[in-house]
C-alpha cells in the first residue's frame, strides 16, 4: 500500500535542521512475497555495509521528491 506523502513546513524543517544534521528518509521495499531489498553501500564510512534504499532530503525538497528520487 502506497501512502500520499505530505511535504514538512517549512518552519518544521528549520526545527529539524536544529536536532539533526541531516534529514534522512530510508525505504521498505518489498520484493513480492521473497523480502525486502537492501542495498550495498559504495561511499566510506559504510562501504560495504548492507542497508535499506535510502538518501537525504536536500534543503528545497518535498519529502515526495525525497522519496521519489530513493
Amino acid at each position: 500500500m502506497i501512502r500520499k506523502v505530505k511535504f514538512l513546513p517549512k518552519d518544521v524543517y528549520q526545527i529539524v535542521l536544529e536536532y539533526a544534521v541531516i534529514p534522512t528518509f530510508d525505504l521498505i521495499i518489498e520484493y513480492g512475497n521473497k523480502g525486502v531489498i537492501f542495498v550495498k553501500r559504495i561511499i566510506p564510512p559504510y562501504k560495504n555495509v548492507w542497508a535499506l534504499p535510502g538518501l537525504r532530503m536536500l534543503k528545497t525538497e518535498e519529502i515526495d521528491d525525497t522519496l521519489e528520487r530513493v
